[in-house]
């Protein structure tokens, strides 16, 4: 969504981003090439995944993994196994973007808020973390759009290959935590 008067009102739509994803051709994209090294990264990642059963959503979780861990194949399986357990857990197929944001939005307001970039162009991310409410959290279905919504954001983050390579920060807004931010 857009900001309005410096506030971020909701999180964006997340679903039109990843669609830009996969047009490697497009000029705006440019630096989402993937490098020879890594195209043998992801067939070494690819073909170990498959030995153990292992899911693989699409090719740029592939290229992702094959960039975050810099081709190191435990590493990457260990990552895959936990974002193909979070995925079940979570149901993160199950609950759709719209459902998630609009339980953060009724539950927890303006949750999100975008940083900007830092001097190496490296994605900046934000969360008022006084605005997490775990009483709010009461059910799994509540856990799963919290989870869902947070995963969208972070999606947001690294639409192109070139900001996986440059990474993510994050800063918390801890202005307006208390005591009903914590579990009794």
């Amino acid at each position: 969504r857009r900001a309005t008067k410096g506030i971020f009102l909701s999180v964006p739509p997340f679903s039109k981003l990843e669609t830009r994803c996969a047009m490697s051709s497009s000029k705006e994209l440019v630096g989402n090439e993937i490098s020879d090294e890594e195209k043998v990264w992801m067939q070494q990642i690819e073909e170990a995944a498959k030995a153990q059963g292992l899911t693989l959503d699409n090719r740029y979780l592939l290229a992702s993994l094959a960039i975050v861990t810099k081709g190191d194949v435990k590493k990457a399986l260990n990552r895959l196994k936990n974002w193909n357990e979070a995925t079940e857990m979570y149901r993160l197929k199950e609950t759709t973007e719209q459902q998630s944001s609009q339980w953060v939005k009724d539950n927890m307001g303006s949750l999100f808020f975008s940083c900007g970039r830092d001097c190496d162009g490296m994605i900046g991310y934000g969360i008022r973390n006084g605005r997490i409410q775990p009483a709010k959290v009461a059910t799994h279905d509540d856990t799963c759009y919290l989870i869902r919504c947070i995963v969208d954001n972070l999606r947001c983050n690294t639409t192109t290959l070139e900001e996986v390579r440059r990474g993510s920060f994050f800063m918390g807004d801890m202005s307006e935590m208390a005591w009903e931010n914590f579990s009794p």
